[in-house]
């Protein structure tokens, strides 16, 4: 039944209100149409919607304002239309659901602490409804300087959980730093996504997480012992990590997350990939245990720490301690000997036949690892160039200032110990 009298002030800014909803919500809609509905968020909006119509309709009709006031409370599940709009009410309910479905295990509750943080300049994201991060939840939504394109999932963003007390735990364990683990158990409770495993990040990507982590978690101060390079005079000096950008990368990946570069003279087409932390540890072993010096000192050094542990063993027959005595002493007398072989390294090759995929097409192992060891200097020199420049990351650039006034520009370097100096 029409409305037989005119609207009054509350109704008309009631009227205006679900106007204002409704440009929104099919603003929304819009642009979950055009970036594609991959979290179902069309269902809650097209719903809000619905909803919103019969709110405006129910003001033009016979029913008294407190009547509407009532009906826009119970609707709204308890929230208050005039202190929470409606699209936003959508937001926080899509955002719930984002965290349901891609957090596995991952409860939060509204009386978890509310983390005042200041977030360096790679918090840079897209504030669309499909990425919008949820102010209530311990975690937020930080970009990869990979854009992505460094996997066949395409990731741009992941869900990072702040730290928090219980991360300090794993910061102060002494073990995790002699382990090296320190990164992987820090990415392992807080990177939050599930599309893709922390060990298959390229190094760029875990830098800036853990970059993130740390100017979140205790502020964008960073204390650096540096050297003055006109003075050589070294002194204690502040960074901010706010002033640290993400490298430009602008290189596109296949579906597979690999790239491809024409060698200048030889014009073969390589195929190569990023290495992901796991792979860099593999590197890291081959090269470890290619330096004979290396290998072989470890053999000597695990010759020294069977003798010791023999010393204690009680249980061990005479006949048994004489054959191992003679095994681990024969150890050692074959270390020594191979400690005198070349100690040529092969960290440049080695690197690149695990970046490498396929030349002109070929994949198979013996073949990449033929061509690039024959692979002319100059094409080589410019295909690392190229690696270098276009590796996703963060520029560690910046600038501090001299005691005495002026700045200078100096390289950051950033470890695992930029976490255990804090505590």
């Amino acid at each position: 039944m029409p409305r037989t009298k005119k609207l009054t002030e509350e109704e008309k800014k009631q009227i205006a209100l679900l106007q204002n909803q409704q440009k929104m919500l099919d603003e929304n809609m819009t642009e979950v149409s055009e970036k594609g509905d991959k979290l179902g968020v069309m269902k809650l909006l097209q719903k809000a919607k619905e909803e919103n119509e019969v709110k405006f309709k129910a003001v033009s009709s016979d029913i008294t304002s407190e009547d509407i006031k009532e009906l826009l409370k119970k609707e709204d599940k308890g929230v208050n239309i005039e202190s929470e709009p409606l699209n936003k009410v959508i937001e926080r309910l899509q955002r719930q659901k984002n965290v349901k479905e891609n957090i596995e295990q991952e409860k939060y509750t509204d009386e978890e602490i509310d983390f005042e943080t200041e977030a360096p300049k790679i918090e840079n994201v897209d504030t669309s409804i499909n990425s919008m991060p949820d102010t209530d939840l311990q975690y937020d939504i930080i970009p990869l300087p990979s854009n992505g394109e460094c996997y066949p999932s395409k990731i741009k963003k992941v869900a990072v959980k702040f730290l928090t007390a219980e991360s300090e735990n794993l910061i102060t364990s002494p073990n995790l730093y002699k382990d090296d683990m320190i990164i992987d158990t820090l990415l392992k409770y807080h990177l939050l996504s599930k599309e893709i495993n922390p060990e298959d990040l390229v190094q760029g990507d875990i830098d800036a997480i853990m970059l993130w982590l740390r100017a979140t978690g205790y502020g964008n101060d960073y204390p650096v012992r540096v050297k003055d390079p006109q003075t050589s005079e070294e002194f204690d000096s502040i960074v901010d990590l706010s002033k640290l950008n993400i490298k430009p990368f602008t290189i596109k990946g296949d579906e597979n997350g690999h790239f491809t570069y024409e060698l200048p003279k030889m014009k073969a087409k390589i195929k190569f990939k990023f290495l992901s932390r796991q792979e860099e540890r593999d590197l890291n072993m081959i090269n470890k245990f290619e330096a004979n010096d290396v290998r072989y000192s470890m053999i000597k050094d695990s010759y020294n720490v069977l003798k010791e542990a023999l010393k204690y063993e009680k249980s061990m027959s005479s006949a048994d301690r004489i054959k191992i005595d003679q095994s681990i002493n024969g150890l050692k007398v074959w270390a020594n000997k191979r400690g005198e072989d070349t100690k040529i390294l092969h960290v440049i090759t080695n690197r690149l036949e695990m970046m490498v995929t396929s030349i002109n097409g070929e994949t198979n192992k013996e073949f990449i690892h033929n061509f690039i060891m024959h692979m002319p200097a100059i094409d080589c020199y410019k295909f690392r160039r190229y690696i270098e420049e276009n590796t996703p990351g963060i520029d560690w650039n910046t600038s501090v200032e001299r005691p005495g006034g002026g700045t200078f520009s100096m390289f950051l370097e950033w470890s695992k110990d930029a976490f255990f100096n804090i505590a």
